[in-house]
């Protein structure tokens, strides 16, 4: 399991204990996206995750009780040395819930390399978007000529430069679920989705940012290969012909 932020790739997935129900009852899950008006959060629970040590232990906390493990605090504040929160998903195995929903089950070790479990953070530039695609698939014209290859540096029909865009294939990945981020206080200002997907052995994918950028890179391309999860901007990926 992998998780991806613009470029950034990093084993393994932060496992959270989520509240739902009216906060009646708490689950293990993986979320992407966020809460509010123009916004979605999007999830996928996790049966059994693995637990590590409370980034509060013998530390001073506030409240009676730790807010990250649940265990009581002493008198002084103190957070005693116990205490578990759930660590990093790194292996997991996709099934159902009872109602036929997608749900992750924790494992000691990878069963298979053919897909991997890739959580999408991704960004936005400012009062943008953004779009998980395939990999590049031709080229068009704005006068309406196109193709099936690499981009020329000008149209044969017409001979405009500017007019050329690059055409991309279909998202393969199988989204398991989904979430929605945004700007503004009814998101209007801009917005995009972040992914939970399963992706297939050497199919490469791509994630687009649109809006203000500011000098960061506009795309980043990625496949895995079965042993890694590799990212590169188009000029990266050329130069180096990594995939």
């Amino acid at each position: 399991m992998f998780t991806v932020n613009s470029g950034s790739v990093v084993e393994g997935v932060p496992v959270e204990t989520v509240k739902i129900m009216q906060g009646t009852v708490e689950i293990f899950a993986i979320t992407v996206g966020e809460s509010g008006r123009g916004r979605q959060l999007g999830m996928v629970p996790v049966d059994q995750p693995p637990h590590t040590a409370c980034p509060n232990r013998n530390r001073d906390v506030d409240g009676s009780t730790c807010q990250k493990c649940g265990v009581a605090l002493e008198a002084n504040g103190h957070h005693p040395d116990k205490g578990e929160v759930p660590g990093r998903l790194l292996f997991a195995e996709l099934g159902q819930t009872k109602a036929g929903k997608p749900k992750l089950f924790s494992k000691p070790a990878a069963t298979s390399d053919n897909k991997v479990v890739v959580v999408f953070n991704t960004m936005i530039g400012f009062r943008g978007g953004n779009s998980h695609t395939g990999d590049r698939a031709g080229w068009t014209c704005s006068c309406g000529e196109s193709a099936d290859t690499a981009r020329p540096e000008k149209c044969p029909k017409c001979g405009s430069a500017e007019g050329l865009k690059n055409k991309f294939a279909q998202f393969l990945g199988e989204v398991i679920a989904k979430g929605v981020i945004a700007e503004g206080d009814a998101g209007r200002a801009g917005s995009g989705e972040q992914l939970i997907a399963l992706i297939p052995k050497d199919v490469v994918f791509r994630t687009f940012y649109s809006g203000r950028l500011y000098g960061k890179p506009a795309a980043h391309y990625y496949v895995w290969n079965g042993e890694k999860l590799l990212a590169a901007t188009w000029e990266e990926r050329s130069a180096a012909d990594l995939f």
